[in-house]
């Protein structure tokens, strides 16, 4: 019998076999979504929210969107994300490669940040990637931070949104890792975070051309949303 998955048996969560990208792969029709975060509370949250949001028009594709949180600094979470690729395609038949595969981390202070970006950019992985954090993403629903920012001063914004737009108070910062996809979803504005991350983008790459991922504020998460909403739209 296959092994099943923590949501088995739980209200409303699917009793997905833990294998089942491995039985399943060579009669699937899509390609599998892989995205792997360093981030185990906010970015969890996030991308669990996004991927229960975007598949309430396509359930059918949730369960080929697979989300992991990867402990480690980046070029830790790299070379994880790598063995466990390699295992899986030597554990299957079919065609990994056309699989989407995202690794998501922040500089923060990390020294191998930059050597992390280009170890997944040689791999075929795609990155999305912030200076300074993970943070940055979530502001930009609400508001431009086109000003460098340290992640204190990031979360001290993020803390007085999620005051405003609920009408309680926050009265602490370690709260705001666990900042609701529901606010993010009802009071800010995708469309609008992911214009103001391109413009982020476009003026780090005119900035620093070979390596726009060191400028502070920058982040790629846009592109990986993009990409994800388009998946659950085909």
């Amino acid at each position: 019998m296959a092994r099943q998955n923590q949501g088995a048996g739980k209200r409303n969560a699917p009793a997905v076999p833990l294998d089942y990208y491995d039985v399943k792969l060579e009669k699937r029709t899509p390609n599998l979504f892989f995205v792997f975060y360093g981030g185990e509370v906010t970015e969890r949250k996030y991308f669990a929210g996004l991927r229960t949001d975007l598949a309430s028009k396509a359930k059918d594709k949730s369960q080929f969107v697979h989300l992991k949180f990867v402990k480690g600094t980046p070029g830790q979470m790299v070379q994880s994300v790598l063995k466990e690729l390699h295992a899986r395609q030597q554990e299957s038949t079919a065609d990994s490669h056309k699989d989407i595969v995202w690794i998501v981390f922040d500089k923060d202070d990390f020294d191998n940040y930059s050597s992390a970006i280009s170890s997944a950019h040689q791999a075929d992985m795609k990155v999305a990637y912030s200076n300074e954090c993970f943070e940055l993403w979530l502001l930009l629903h609400f508001q431009e931070q086109k000003l460098q920012i340290k992640r204190a001063a990031l979360t001290e914004l993020l803390r007085v949104k999620w005051e405003e737009t609920t009408d309680s108070t926050i009265d602490s910062e370690r709260r705001v890792k666990h900042f609701p996809y529901g606010i993010l979803r009802t009071q800010g504005d995708r469309t609008k975070a992911i214009e103001r991350a391109k413009i982020l983008h476009e003026l780090a790459k005119v900035a620093v051309p070979p390596s726009p991922w060191e400028v502070n504020p920058v982040t790629t998460v846009y592109e990986l949303v993009e990409q994800l909403v388009d998946f659950f739209a085909e």
